[in-house]
């Protein structure tokens, strides 16, 4: 088998270039939501940010092949207390996506 490699730069909510479970690494920084140095008002709320990092999440564990790794760089430093923080669960056959309080 071949190997090969392919950097595709776009919005990873939706990835058409990829058929389900043919990726084996996926390296990935998602936009911070208030980071107003890089991303200025990319984010009307909070809410609009998480459901994004939901399809976001959904959409690279259907390219992920099993097994296979996942790594995702979310910065938390410029979060307000009253913020969230994100859980990935991964399993055999899904990933959860959910929010906890920091505080």
């Amino acid at each position: 088998m071949a190997l090969r490699y392919q950097i595709i730069f776009g919005d990873a909510q939706h990835i058409p270039e990829l058929s389900d479970e043919s990726v084996h690494l996926v390296i990935t920084s998602p936009p911070y939501f208030n980071a107003p140095f890089d991303y200025p008002d990319l984010f009307p709320s909070y809410d609009a940010y998480l459901q994004m990092t939901e399809k976001v999440a959904q959409e690279l564990f259907r390219v992920l092949a099993l097994g296979r790794l996942l790594a995702l760089l979310f910065g938390q430093n410029l979060n307000p207390p009253d913020l969230y923080r994100f859980i990935f669960a991964c399993g055999s056959e899904e990933i959860t996506f959910g929010v906890e309080s920091q505080s």
